[in-house]
């Protein structure tokens, strides 16, 4: 699949070649901005920490007076890992359905 990135490589290159080759009207201002978003980092995705504060902000979870947050239940087991598998599931699919390559979760989350 092609990504937004990859379509703005492609399209950046045949711009410059055909500016370049065939003397069309100056185009260095739109081969500038793209290169410029090009040399943008890739977006980071959600931490684990900030993923579970959504699902408290989503009636998922529940944080007690005392700081204990609570997960749903299953088979007397907490559901954190579930809620944290289920969201990123949901990233990975939106990403996919926008025609846009997964990104791997910052580093410092908690798990």
């Amino acid at each position: 699949m092609t990504t937004e990135r990859d379509l703005i490589q492609r399209l950046t290159e045949r711009l410059d070649h055909l500016h370049s080759n065939y003397d069309l009207p100056c185009q260095s201002a739109l081969i500038a901005e793209a290169l410029d978003y090009l040399d943008q980092p890739e977006p980071e995705g959600l931490t684990d920490e900030e993923i579970l504060n959504l699902s408290e902000d989503h009636c998922v979870s529940y944080t007690r007076p005392g700081g204990d947050v609570i997960y749903p239940y299953k088979d007397g087991t907490d559901m954190k890992d579930d809620v944290l598998s289920f969201a990123r599931a949901l990233i990975a699919a939106d990403r996919a359905r926008c025609g846009r390559a997964a990104v791997e979760p910052k580093t410092n989350g908690t798990s």
